[in-house]
């Protein structure tokens, strides 16, 4: 793709960035792991989250990213994507299908304004159902579900 991409990268480990490969077109910034408040402002000033996941369970950041509005693409191996609707499955790649993954950059890119927000309000309205209420809420319900099965054996 030729447009000029900003990567920034938050990890555990430091990092001897000379291996990775220069493109011209894309800058690099590795950063320590960031506290709640560091990552949402890292979050919001960018405009896509992206994951290419070889696997990732449930994706903690992928949903934190989903809260601060971010577009984004991932891939089918992430598990939070399994709750998606058809129009956030859109944005799900199958793993290993890079064709498919840059048409659909290519798309989020050439939306319009309107079309981001209304896209992003989607995304922040998903995000919304884990909030610690509403997944403490969903626990409790389940449990007492279990107890009323136990009491009727």
């Amino acid at each position: 793709m030729n447009i000029p991409i900003q990567l920034t990268i938050c990890y555990y480990k430091e990092h001897q960035n000379s291996d990775f490969e220069k493109i011209s077109n894309i800058k690099v910034i590795w950063s320590k792991p960031l506290n709640e408040i560091e990552l949402r402002k890292e979050y919001i000033k960018n405009d896509f989250f992206i994951s290419f996941a070889r696997y990732e369970p449930f994706g903690i950041a992928f949903l934190e990213a989903m809260n601060a509005g971010l577009l984004f693409l991932v891939t089918d191996t992430i598990g939070l994507v399994d709750g998606f609707n058809e129009n956030l499955k859109k944005y799900v790649v199958p793993f290993g299908n890079w064709e498919i993954a840059r048409e659909k950059l290519n798309y989020l890119i050439s939306l319009s304004k309107q079309k981001k927000q209304e896209l992003s309000n989607q995304i922040i309205e998903f995000s919304n159902q884990f909030t610690w209420d509403r997944v403490v809420e969903k626990y409790f319900r389940l449990y007492d579900d279990v107890n009323k099965n136990e009491k009727n054996r």
